[in-house]
């Protein structure tokens, strides 16, 4: 999970008052940078919503916790997550790095990693990741991924692993610095979810020249689940409230109405959005 036009948000529990809806415990919601839409916006009355704005509205009300949205950037979140003083983030991917300090919820929904290009390059061929540094040695430049984001295992492997591969990526801390690049021609263009894609190319003209190129990152079913991470120095009372509170918004459907009826909105196909949450 997936942003300044692309931001991602945490929740900060500020109280750990303990008891029912009537004393509920306050929850800040942390945006990355500005609106993240479809998963999360502003509206013109300056009100939040979003894919992961009724989810996590829908799960604090189960659990019997206000939500309060303000701003950290993402990088940070990740970090403030981890000593704690963020509580809960949603829009998540689960890495083995995470889970040291993490309590899962979920999964809430799916996210796939698609490659975004200038349409001069939408018929560039990239059919599998050694592509890439092909391509950023015949057209000398390179490709845009974003810092502190999951892309897949397989992925990050070879990142690490092989020097010509990360060489051909330039990093950066917000996706809409590789977005202002692929504009103008200064990258190739860059990795992120087709689905914030697909709703900034319906809705903001200045999207008109970029296109979803045909490659998409392979991850396996569990690398597409997208979790609500919890911090594990928020109370064990608390971890189990918004447990218990997402089995009952599994069990009732509600989340899936939730995910079906964004699907509906955006006009994209339901698996873009859905994932079975049987257990």
């Amino acid at each position: 999970m997936r942003r300044c036009v692309l931001c991602c948000f945490a929740l900060l529990l500020s109280q750990w008052t303990v008891g029912t809806a009537a004393h509920a415990d306050v929850i800040k919601l942390v945006s990355r940078g500005a609106d993240w839409p479809p998963l999360y916006y502003q509206n013109a009355e300056g009100q939040w919503q979003g894919i992961d704005v009724d989810i996590i509205t829908a799960l604090a009300q189960e659990a019997g916790i206000e939500v309060e949205f303000v701003s950290v950037p993402w990088a940070r979140a990740l970090a403030e997550l981890k000593r704690g003083s963020i509580s809960l983030l949603p829009n998540l991917s689960k890495t083995d790095e995470r889970s040291e300090f993490t309590h899962w919820i979920g999964p809430v929904r799916k996210e796939k990693m698609g490659l975004i290009t200038h349409a001069d390059h939408a018929d560039l061929p990239i059919r599998s990741l050694n592509d890439f540094t092909t391509q950023r040695r015949l057209l000398n430049k390179r490709f845009g991924i974003q810092n502190g984001i999951f892309y897949s295992a397989r992925f990050e492997a070879q990142l690490n692993q092989d020097n010509a591969f990360a060489q051909s990526f330039e990093v950066v801390s917000m996706v809409e610095l590789n977005i202002q690049k692929t504009l103008k021609r200064r990258i190739i263009g860059f990795i992120e979810d087709p689905l914030f894609f697909s709703y900034q190319k319906t809705h903001n003209p200045a999207y008109a020249s970029l296109v979803v190129h045909h490659y998409a990152i392979e991850r396996t079913e569990e690398e597409e689940d997208i979790y609500v991470g919890v911090s594990k120095k928020v109370p064990e009372e608390i971890r189990h409230r918004l447990d218990d509170a997402f089995d009952k918004l599994n069990i009732s459907s509600k989340l899936q109405k939730i995910e079906r009826n964004w699907a509906n909105i955006l006009g994209v196909p339901p698996n873009l959005v859905v994932r079975s949450h049987q257990k």
